[in-house]
């Protein structure tokens, strides 16, 4: 064999040597870098170390439902009121008026006299709240009162004439006026009796609530009050002079 056929072919084995590495070093790029970066990309540390798990977007979405801006207020708790009561006496003397007939000249005497007008002012003082716009419940008062020597009370609201309200401002007052000297004091669809040289107890009472009804009773049942009361308050006994 001649000298140059065996340097042409340790220069072909050389370039098929070569041609082979470049062959398994860009098969090693396709087929295994591509596979370990998929791997990485699904399990990346530094995203798994900034995700939240489950139960700490839970802890985050109960903190906002249970947080004091969204939370429903709590059930109002009726409290035994703080109230004054006093006869405010507002009668007035009307005096001898005096005139005279345009036809006989003579002289034509009214005689002055005296007007009884009296109230009982019952003032109660609003205890704050704040309830559940959308409940159907209510604040009301009640009232009873009694002669201060007898035994038996007499409540001066019922379900069906309606309870009085608290007003908007710190005291929710109720005025039980007469006139005439009589002794039957009235406010809206209330009487209190208190005759002159006597002495009424009076008593107060806040609810919280709603008016129902007896369904087995049918649409003419009575009426009668669904919620929670403060029981009522110590008495406050009014001397009619």
């Amino acid at each position: 064999m001649r000298q140059g056929d065996k340097v042409n072919k340790k220069l072909i084995g050389i370039v098929l040597a070569v041609m082979l590495g470049i062959i398994l070093i860009e098969s090693y790029f396709l087929l295994v870098r591509p596979n370990q970066t998929a791997s990485d990309a699904e399990n990346p540390t530094d995203a798994t170390s900034q995700t939240p798990n489950s139960s700490s977007a839970n802890e985050t979405s109960n903190e906002t439902r249970n947080g004091t801006s969204n939370a429903v207020p709590n059930s109002f708790i009726p409290a035994v009121p703080e109230f004054t009561v006093k006869l405010i006496d507002t009668s007035y003397d009307m005096p001898t008026t005096y005139s005279t007939d345009p036809y006989t000249g003579k002289t034509i005497t009214q005689e002055g006299y005296h007007v009884e007008r009296r109230t009982i002012e019952i003032r109660i003082k609003n205890q704050p709240f704040s309830t559940n716009p959308l409940s159907p419940k209510e604040v009301m008062y009640n009232i009873r009162v009694k002669g201060y020597f007898g035994q038996e009370w007499r409540e001066l609201y019922h379900p069906s004439d309606g309870y009085p309200t608290p007003s908007d401002s710190e005291y929710t007052v109720l005025n039980f006026s007469s006139s005439g000297g009589s002794d039957f004091y009235g406010f809206r669809n209330a009487l209190i009796v208190a005759p002159s040289r006597g002495q009424v107890d009076i008593q107060v009472e806040e609810m919280y609530g709603g008016i129902g009804k007896d369904l087995e009773e049918g649409p003419l049942g009575p009426l009668y009050f669904v919620g929670e009361t403060s029981g009522w308050s110590k008495t406050q006994t009014l001397t009619i002079p």
